[in-house]
């Protein structure tokens, strides 16, 4: 698999292509993408992917990141598929200035489509001029087949990151096709779980992505090994974990962070970079009259943590 950063680097041949965001790579992405698979390798054509960074929301109207994935999260995810080519084109008011004509005569001639597979709420080019009828009479007009791929599972991007903001990250799991999850290195932060009892791994994520609502939550958690070790998922270092999510009211309504307490584990991992695959949420976050109150509902909480993920 090959990734490039821009159309004006692809040598054209004749390809299978897929466009979309691709937020996630939930499951409704991976029937799309699957289906355009099955069809380049039966009709022996290069199968292509076309996604842009940053998400056009964010650059047409400002609105404030909240992704799935990374741009190298998605990438990690894409590259367990067998695509040929992966396009990352950069989204720019220029590019979505450009004319739904336009932009299909330069997929034609600067990657070679002879085929397009799409979902059937895409649309491409100029205030989204290229709709699906648009884009059938464009199929007809310039000679590449057109498949619209009706979505199979009742799941968008945009459903997965509403589920994000209420805290469900159950239903945000059921759509995506896995568990959730948040990867990041451990950095210092105040250090009071130890205090109490409870140390916890202060994990610092991207700025940009989508952090479920503050609560208290169960997740499995992934340290991987230190830097300048073989990164191989067979080295990483499996744990249960209760997570909060927020901005400790009890202690100081500080800046809003993401601490994870490894059951059963007190080691020194500073630096290390740790993934944490939500599970469910067990309550939102309070503020508790005193210390003692609040000690005595962790160890309810990870006693329910164990309990469920016994069973998850």
């Amino acid at each position: 698999m090959r990734i490039l950063t821009d159309l004006s680097q692809v040598k054209p041949e004749p390809s299978c292509l897929t466009i979309g965001y691709f937020d996630g790579v939930h499951s409704g992405h991976r029937y799309l993408i699957n289906q355009a698979l099955v069809a380049a390798r039966e009709g022996g054509l290069r199968i292509v992917l076309l996604t842009f960074h940053p998400h056009p929301s964010v650059v047409l109207r400002g609105a404030e990141p909240f992704y799935l994935s990374t741009r190298e999260e998605k990438l990690a995810l894409l590259a367990q598929m067998d695509l040929d080519l992966i396009i990352i084109q950069p989204f720019t008011p220029g590019l979505a200035q450009t004319r739904g004509r336009q932009f299909i005569d330069r997929l034609i001639e600067r990657v070679g489509m002879v085929s397009l597979w799409i979902g059937s709420d895409f649309s491409l080019g100029y205030r989204r001029e290229g709709d699906i009828p648009f884009l059938q009479r464009m199929s007809a007009e310039r000679g590449f087949a057109l498949n619209v791929v009706e979505h199979k599972f009742d799941v968008s991007s945009s459903l997965i990151r509403h589920a994000l903001r209420q805290g469900d990250v159950a239903l945000a799991a059921h759509h995506l096709g896995r568990s959730y999850c948040l990867q990041g290195p451990v950095v210092i932060g105040a250090q009071r779980g130890r205090t109490i009892g409870f140390p916890t791994a202060n994990v610092e994520v991207a700025a940009e992505r989508a952090i479920p609502a503050n609560g208290v939550y169960v997740a499995r958690a992934r340290l991987h090994p230190p830097q300048g070790t073989p990164q191989d998922t067979a080295s990483e270092e499996r744990h249960r974990a209760v997570v909060n999510i927020g901005t400790r009211p009890t202690f100081d309504n500080g800046l809003r962070t993401i601490e994870a307490h490894l059951l059963d584990f007190d080691r020194d991992i500073y630096g290390q970079r740790l993934t944490l695959d939500f599970v469910a949420r067990l309550r939102p976050e309070q503020r508790f009259d005193d210390i003692e109150a609040l000690v005595a509902q962790i160890h309810r909480d990870v006693k329910q943590a164990r309990q469920l993920l016994r069973v998850a």
